[in-house]
């Protein structure tokens, strides 16, 4: 008996399917009648083309026969967390986060040895995206853990190695050769701790000081020049407006957790979380970006039973915050959303919006526009040909609630589907 020609069959069959199924996946997707957010003019109604992973020409979607209706459905970017210290490396929480509409991360420690691991788990569509920070830098190693650490509520596992990388600069000889280290090891951000530099001089040879870890602040111009010629960015971690204008004026990347992110213990206001005009032109000039952290105060007071209604002392630190992102904002200073582990991310957007700074729309154009300042060299949180195809259906207008933002109907990372269609939205969906 031949079997020469069925088998001929059988093999032009095994190796043409792998064919048709790659053609099935690159079939472009047509996204009909949806109102995509514009920063400029709020929703405009707009058709969109995906094709793999990007936003391409509509015209690749004239002969495709898969569309979506989503008339009277709102599109937005992704959400972004630029102070995430929560960073489980496990599909299970990733999985989490990316329902949640945050698909972008920033601000995590890592040690050396892990650092491969982490970055191929984070290179994927099917996961949140991190830009790693490896390597914290400061004066005294007392507290640091737990100063990175915080008070996250679910596991800091990239915390978890006994090798992270904390280094201790006391003078000017550690600088170049810590940087040359994290240069090799690959780092490419970094986190430097200033602790009310005013009185660095006063504190660091004082044994009743309890924390002692801020870098000396007349180190600062010398650590960031020389991190930055390794091309690794810099993180400075403040507590008060000294502190914020010394890191500003060295030329530094980031400036988390601003003055006034935290209460006094006597309800107090403290002078040293005002930001001065001296300090934002600073920001402004070196062109630094900026992660308040500010809900933080409105968690402890939560936890403390403060309420703004009733408490004068809270009344006044929700104004000095207010002053502060509203001196930002007039001087063009970019302003990112972080969550510090504490809360979500939404909670520091919502925040903005509850004390008077920033009015919805203010709010929303900040909230979208963080991805872009994490990741600069890609083409995200945006809605034209070749972003990546990344993007949040909601079925109400978040510029009339921000609670939208929390009921997301469908979305789409990279091309790939992370939240599957309501049943609302499910019928829309169609082919022709």
């Amino acid at each position: 008996m031949n079997f020469r020609f069925p088998l001929s069959i059988l093999l032009i069959l095994v190796f043409a399917s792998p064919v048709f199924v790659c053609k099935a996946q690159n079939q472009p997707t047509l996204f009909m009648d949806g109102k995509v957010w514009d920063p400029a003019l709020g929703f405009v109604k707009k058709d969109l083309c995906v094709l793999r992973q990007k936003f391409v020409v509509l015209s690749k979607c004239f002969r495709s026969q898969k569309k979506v209706s989503l008339v009277d459905y709102f599109l937005v970017p992704p959400l972004a967390d630029a102070q995430h210290y929560v960073a489980a490396v496990d599909k299970t929480r990733s999985d989490a986060l990316l329902r949640s509409g945050v698909f972008y991360t920033m601000n995590a420690n890592a040690s050396s040895t892990d650092l491969p691991r982490f970055k191929s788990f984070f290179s994927s569509p099917t996961t949140y995206d991190m830009a790693l920070m490896q390597g914290a830098i400061t004066s005294d190693f007392k507290e640091i853990d737990n100063s990175l650490a915080g008070l996250a509520p679910t596991p800091y596992e990239l915390n978890k190695s006994g090798s992270n990388q904390v280094y201790r600069i006391k003078d000017k000889f550690d600088i170049p050769k810590t940087a040359k280290q994290l240069s090799e090891q690959g780092s490419q951000l970094v986190k430097v701790f200033l602790y009310h530099s005013e009185r660095h001089h006063s504190r660091k040879n004082r044994l009743d000081v309890d924390t002692t870890y801020g870098v000396d602040p007349e180190l600062m111009a010398n650590v960031v020049e020389t991190f930055h010629h390794y091309g690794i960015k810099v993180m400075a971690q403040v507590e008060t407006d000294f502190d914020t204008r010394i890191a500003a004026e060295a030329g530094v990347d980031f400036i988390t957790q601003l003055p006034g992110h935290s209460l006094s213990n006597d309800d107090s206001i403290q002078q040293s979380a005002k930001l001065s005009m001296k300090t934002i032109q600073a920001i402004q000039k070196n062109q630094v970006k900026v992660i308040p952290v500010y809900h933080l105060a409105r968690t402890v007071a939560r936890q403390s039973g403060k309420n703004v209604d009733n408490n004068s002392g809270l009344q006044q630190h929700y104004q000095l915050q207010r002053n502060n992102l509203q001196m930002l904002q007039a001087y063009s200073i970019p302003i990112l959303m972080g969550s510090g582990g504490y809360a979500r991310v939404f909670d520091e957007a919502k925040h903005y919006y509850l004390i008077g700074a920033f009015s919805r729309q203010e709010t929303l154009n900040t909230i979208f526009s963080t991805s872009r300042h994490l990741f600069p060299k890609r083409k995200i949180g945006c809605f034209d040909v070749g972003c990546d195809a990344s993007f949040l259906v909601l079925a109400k207008d978040p510029g009339e609630g921000l609670e939208t933002l929390n009921r997301i109907e469908y979305s789409m990372k990279q091309g790939q589907q992370i939240v599957a269609p309501s049943k609302v939205l499910r019928p829309r969906f169609r082919r022709k």
